[in-house]
């Protein structure tokens, strides 16, 4: 990762202040105490001249030592500007120094919330606005964080209704219209199968497995090619991703061969994947990437004209996500958890 980008990140220049702080009580607390107990060592010879010797001769090393603490900063400072070879990129390197205070760092965090707003307002986008909810949180100034907030809330009402307008024309995402059909196929791992177990329809059936990842998908695949070889036409939902975010390129392309090579009457549905508890230890999902995954799904199947995008995850702030759906595992959910998103797939597939 490039130094200045690093320095644009407040998350980063937080963990750098604190380094900042431990290494200037080392340069400054180490030469002292080398000195204090070089004069010690001294008092303590003055009276055996052999001893006197080996303390003298001793002394230039901790002097020597000293001295190369006290300007490890400045070494560091030089070895990276070496590094660097620039010198517009040195210059922001001492910049990027200079901006380890406190209000300096919560000032990035505004900036990097309201430049986050205005994109969500520009786009209209889940996932921007979702980003935008995370970067706001990280406010510190209480006066400003509530304006944002406000501004946020605006838009989520802004935002709501452009989803029910489009919810009602049953549109994919570009566009074109999506077919609902009788029947429903959900494919997924422990959250599908949570759903499952919270209850489904009559005409809902699922193929899902706790932990599926990609390669259970291929597995599924296959299950779901014979299931959909019975003379009726699904819609077929797919949610995976939460287990294995970092396979996004070989779910997209899968994806696409699924959808390809089965009957064009069946409809499929990729829902977003979900948010987990923000801060938890005990998944190592973040909403970060959970959102990184769902914008290169979206594009990947935003050509398909017989799949459409379900955008879940941005249906409720992730407030109301932890309070009201996500279970104490911080990764699944309550059953008026489930029952809300799969109140929301139906309302997706219409």
């Amino acid at each position: 990762m490039n130094i200045l980008s690093i320095c644009d990140n407040p998350d980063v220049l937080q963990v750098m202040r604190i380094v900042n702080i431990v290494i200037t009580v080392i340069k400054i607390a180490v030469p002292i105490l080398l000195i204090v107990f070089l004069m010690l060592e001294l008092v303590g010879a003055v009276s055996d001249e052999e001893k006197l010797k080996k303390v003298t001769s001793g002394a230039v090393k901790k002097f020597i030592a000293a001295v190369l603490i006290f300007l490890i900063p400045t070494l560091v400072q030089v070895i990276v500007v070496t590094t660097l070879g620039n010198e517009n990129a040195a210059e922001g390197y001492k910049n990027c120094l200079k901006n380890l205070s406190l209000e300096q760092i919560n000032k990035i965090y505004e900036t990097n919330a309201l430049e986050a707003i205005e994109k969500a307002e520009s786009t209209l986008n889940s996932n921007d606005y979702s980003n935008a909810y995370i970067l706001t949180h990280k406010v510190k100034e209480a006066s400003k964080k509530e304006e944002y907030l406000k501004r946020l809330e605006t838009l989520k009402t802004k935002m709501d209704k452009e989803s029910s307008s489009n919810s009602n024309t049953n549109t994919d995402s570009n566009g074109g219209s999506v077919v609902a059909n009788k029947y429903t196929l959900y494919m997924g791992d422990s959250r599908t199968n949570g759903m499952q177990r919270a209850g489904l329809d009559n005409n809902e059936q699922a193929i899902c497995k706790d932990g599926a990842n990609y390669y259970d998908f291929l597995k599924h695949m296959e299950d779901a090619k014979n299931a959909l070889d019975d003379g009726k036409k699904y819609n077929v939902v797919l949610n995976y991703g939460v287990n294995d975010l970092y396979n996004v390129d070989n779910y997209c392309s899968k994806y696409k061969e699924f959808i390809s090579s089965v009957d064009k009457g069946h409809t499929f549905y990729i829902m977003s994947v979900n948010p987990v508890r923000r801060n938890s230890r005990k998944t190592g999902a973040t909403n970060e990437s959970i959102n990184n995954f769902n914008n290169k799904i979206k594009s990947c199947i935003s050509s398909i004209t017989n799949a459409k995008y379900c955008d879940v995850y941005g249906s409720a702030s992730l407030d109301t996500w932890e309070k009201s759906y996500i279970d104490s595992d911080d990764i699944h959910y309550t059953k008026s958890g489930y029952e809300y998103i799969h109140s929301k797939i139906k309302s997706c597939i219409g």
